[in-house]
């Protein structure tokens, strides 16, 4: 077998293996148990930041990375929920991201490339 024809060959199976192929979500945001579950189902840590709906447009925040909200490979972090969690909208916005990158003003470190989840509360 040519050299070409094996490269080939090695190309076509490896640009078939896509994540949007895979059965389940990179991350996953759902109610259970009176608590907000947020699961990392990728091989790498993530970080997130929860928000109701409705306080999106009046916050100011900055999308940090930290071991308070880090979410480890193939695991869940959990927030307890209350009767008052996420009103008025009962919609929690769950921002999540795997790359951080130092800020050159400080030593603080941001995530970028967010992407988001809404889960219904109630």
């Amino acid at each position: 077998m040519k050299a070409s024809t094996l490269v080939f060959c090695l190309s076509a199976l490896f640009t078939g293996c896509q994540a949007s192929n895979q059965p389940w979500p990179l991350v996953d945001a759902r109610i259970e148990s009176s608590q907000l579950v947020i699961q990392n189902n990728t091989y790498s840590d993530i970080f997130y930041f929860v928000i109701e709906r409705n306080s999106l447009a009046g916050t100011e925040w900055l999308p940090c990375c930290r071991d308070g909200n880090k979410v480890k490979p193939l695991r869940t972090a959990a927030i307890r929920l209350t009767d008052e969690s996420f009103r008025p909208s009962n919609e929690a916005v769950v921002f999540w991201w795997r790359t951080c990158v130092k800020l050159l003003e400080s030593n603080a470190m941001v995530g970028k490339d967010l992407q988001s989840i809404v889960v219904r509360v109630r």
